[in-house]
């Protein structure tokens, strides 16, 4: 495990860090690998990739982006919320190693990020988007509390075809409290 010395939170299996330099070589695997990448977006040259790890980097107010960590030390995977202040809602996205998909992991974790996202007091909304045909994802964001809002039809092109996406959304006024997350502040 890259050593993290910014906790963001953590789960009952699960240490989230904020994303660092050094943690180039697992998120760059992870967005190579063909089985994690298949509903998310065409695998991208490394220097796409590298792009697109510096804007994460600059995790900020309106940008917060993890790395997953499990408690052994192993890499877990990535995740975030993007906040769109102007209309009080923030976007959910993870990323897990495949080894650890179907294994509740992704279930603890969502239930940690809804935690974080609720912790900023102008978020009325959560919302997700998917691809269709991602059933462990839509599964994860439903045992969540998030409700399947609509479908948009051929939306995403992706694997040389359109997808439809799922879109999904959670309200604060119809979230459960959690208590699986603790945050931890720098």
């Amino acid at each position: 495990m890259t050593e993290c010395s910014r906790l963001a939170f953590t789960t009952a299996r699960l240490h989230a860090c904020w994303l660092d330099k050094t943690d180039w070589p697992y998120y760059c695997a992870l967005q190579q690998n063909p089985a994690v990448m298949r509903f998310i977006r065409d695998i991208e040259s490394e220097v796409a990739i590298a792009v697109r790890f510096q804007q994460q980097l600059a995790s900020t107010d309106l940008q917060r982006s993890y790395s997953l960590w499990l408690s052994d030390g192993r890499f877990a995977g990535l995740a975030g919320f993007w906040l769109d202040e102007d209309q009080h809602k923030a976007e959910l996205g993870f990323i897990l190693v495949p080894e650890l998909q179907g294994q509740g992991v992704g279930r603890e974790l969502v239930k940690a990020l809804i935690a974080e996202a609720w912790a900023e007091p102008t978020v009325h909304k959560l919302v997700a988007t998917v691809t269709a045909g991602n059933e462990g994802s839509r599964r994860v964001l439903v045992n969540n509390g998030f409700v399947q809002e609509g479908c948009l039809r051929q939306h995403y092109w992706l694997a040389g075809r359109w997808h439809d996406d799922w879109v999904f959304g959670l309200l604060r006024s119809e979230a459960a409290p959690s208590s699986t997350a603790s945050s931890v502040t720098d």
